[in-house]
């Protein structure tokens, strides 16, 4: 159960606030560690003139740092089996996805 929450919630919150924590693009002389720049995904498909979409490698690069913020946090879910209660967890998982591994991967 706790894995799967860490795939569920950790991915929602991966691709709202951790992706751009740890490498959202900083426009112009703005070197700032977080900025709005790729939160919820933009910037990860352009549309031209002719409205066609075509994709970036931000969605391959997300994809790939997505399996190893799930897996991070998945680590802890063995590390403390029947110890915590599932809200508790269900709060680290979100904080561990939000916070804590954008930090340490940027």
């Amino acid at each position: 159960m706790k894995n799967l929450v860490d795939v569920c919630v950790g991915t929602l919150c991966w691709w709202a606030v951790g992706w751009t924590l740890a490498y959202g693009i900083a426009d112009g002389e703005n070197h700032a560690f977080a900025n709005s720049n790729q939160a919820f995904g933009t910037g990860f498909t352009e549309a031209d003139r002719d409205g066609n979409f075509t994709t970036s490698t931000a969605m391959l690069n997300w994809f790939f740092q997505w399996a190893f913020c799930s897996a991070a946090a998945t680590i802890v879910s063995g590390g403390v089996a029947e110890r915590v209660q599932f809200p508790g967890y269900l709060c680290f998982t979100i904080v561990m996805t939000s916070w804590i591994y954008p930090v340490v991967v940027h």
